[in-house]
């Protein structure tokens, strides 16, 4: 059973950090970037009109960078979803289950 000090470390990593608009983009992140692409990755949080995304590896660091400008017209056309005006990438290490 979880300790529930790393139950709500988890979220406020994720998606509590988002805001409400942050957890609509988290939950449309594979519509918005393609089933293959959300595998490897996954929106962690907005500051300044900057989405930094969590990537799995440098291969998908840069499909990333190589999609960005889709990714901002996919994102910037949805009402519900935060204005985004650039997105940045960091390598996340892989946490042991």
């Amino acid at each position: 059973m979880e300790d529930i000090k790393d139950i709500l470390s988890e979220l406020t990593g994720t998606k509590l950090k988002h805001g409400m608009e942050g957890v609509k983009l988290l939950e449309q992140w594979e519509a918005l970037a393609g089933k293959r692409l959300s595998a490897l990755s996954e929106p962690a949080y907005i500051r300044n009109d900057v989405l930094f995304v969590f990537v799995k590896n440098s291969t998908a660091l840069q499909e990333i960078l190589y999609n960005k400008s889709i990714l901002l017209k996919n994102i910037n056309t949805k009402k519900e979803l935060p204005f985004v005006k650039d997105i940045k990438c960091t390598i996340r290490a892989q946490q042991e289950p």
